[in-house]
């Protein structure tokens, strides 16, 4: 049986992770493709691998961003029923 704790830590979690994954994906996956055909085509292949894991790195930090910020100002859930607060640190 959960928790009340429990159950509101995976209700934040939950939408947080699965729209960071697949964001951080999707674009990065898009970003380090078209870097490795650049990087192919310039003559610097050696640099495409690097380049490829540095851009799905900087694509999950500023996925994550994004959705964090997101969810805090719009909320999620049914009825948008979830906003975290900060200043208060407490859900509403």
């Amino acid at each position: 049986m959960l928790t009340s704790r429990l159950k509101q830590t995976l209700t934040l979690w939950w939408p947080i992770t699965w729209r960071v994954i697949l964001g951080s994906l999707v674009i990065g996956g898009i970003l380090s493709f078209l870097w490795g055909t650049i990087a192919g085509a310039v003559g610097i292949g050696q640099f495409a691998a690097a380049g490829g894991k540095i851009l799905m790195v900087l694509s999950n930090v500023l996925v994550s961003i994004y959705v964090l910020d997101t969810l805090m100002h719009k909320g999620f859930g049914k009825n948008k029923c979830f906003k975290i607060n900060l200043e208060n640190r407490d859900i509403k």
